[in-house]
């Protein structure tokens, strides 16, 4: 039996239908075939409060495939070689979007993203495939930063597989 992502889980049964979900690839693809259905939407503002003489900071909003809108910040130096990925962040939507100084100093570009509270496990999972097609948009690989939460763990593996 299946866990369904759109309803809250029990905490017994969690650990094993999260592994379930993980390896059940034909359901993510099919629940992933928005992503190719609806061409992405972003818009970018430049963060000039944000920025310094090193560092550019943008802010995007993507669009969800459901309508709403995806807030987060990408920083990247301005000078030097190219970054050699691109880390992918998730904040909670209670805490502030702030870029981490450490990864641009280990030539990384990041990038943090902030989910709609309102959106389920199965929506979150989306968003964040959608965050990283945006991440590779300029031909640097993106990767997630280790995270404990279920979300991130899908993603990751998804993204890994090339489902997402």
């Amino acid at each position: 039996m299946y866990w369904n992502p759109s309803q809250p889980k029990s905490s017994s049964t969690a650990q094993g239908a999260l592994r379930a979900l993980l390896f059940e690839h034909a359901w993510w693809k099919e629940r992933l075939s928005c992503l190719d259905s609806h061409p992405p939407s972003v818009l970018l503002h430049l963060r000039e409060d944000l920025c310094s003489p090193l560092v550019e900071v943008v802010e995007f909003r993507l669009r969800t495939p459901d309508g709403l809108r995806l807030v987060g910040l990408r920083a990247r130096r301005r000078f030097g070689p190219p970054p050699q990925a691109t880390l992918v962040r998730v904040v909670q939507p209670q805490d502030c979007l702030v870029c981490d100084m450490g990864a641009l100093d280990g030539n990384y570009m990041d990038l943090v993203v902030q989910l709609p509270p309102s959106h389920s496990l199965e929506q979150r999972v989306v968003d964040l495939l959608l965050t990283v097609r945006y991440a590779e948009q300029d031909s640097t690989p993106a990767s997630f930063c280790p995270s404990n939460s279920d979300e991130v763990t899908i993603a990751a593996h998804l993204h890994e597989v090339g489902l997402g």
